[in-house]
């Protein structure tokens, strides 16, 4: 059965299946949740070309790229962090889309802001890095 782990703020830690006991440390919480670990996992996932949980490539000068935003919650927008910023993507039937420049070298992380929601682990977190040619 999946299982959620959260700080004492409620801060999603991590989630994972197990099937033997685990201890939390003092001021975390464990939770079961009623759903199969494949369906917990698809909260968020942050992709590109359809891949997620990698790091993506783009060389400066090359057309933006584009991240995939999807969540099997029904929310009208979800708000990503991208390097400490907040981006709020607007959802359509649960999808969306971030747009990231690659005019200069750099590299994005981006994961969710509401990490009551969304763990900041797996398919939710993905990097862009644009580098120089």
């Amino acid at each position: 059965m999946p299982y959620v782990l959260k700080d004492k703020e409620g801060h999603l830690l991590t989630y994972g299946e197990t099937s033997f006991p685990y201890n939390a440390e003092k001021g975390e919480t464990l939770a079961f949740v009623e759903q199969s670990m494949a369906e917990y996992s698809r909260r968020l996932v942050l992709s590109h070309n359809g891949s997620a949980c990698f790091t993506v490539e783009a060389h400066q000068g090359d057309p933006a790229v584009v991240i995939d935003v999807s969540t099997t919650l029904d929310l009208p927008s979800v708000e990503l962090e991208v390097n400490g910023q907040l981006q709020t993507i607007p959802l359509v039937g649960g999808k969306g889309k971030l747009v990231l420049s690659t005019a200069k070298p750099s590299v994005f992380i981006i994961k969710p802001a509401d990490r009551k929601t969304f763990c900041t682990a797996g398919s939710s977190v993905i990097v862009l890095e644009v580098l120089t040619r």
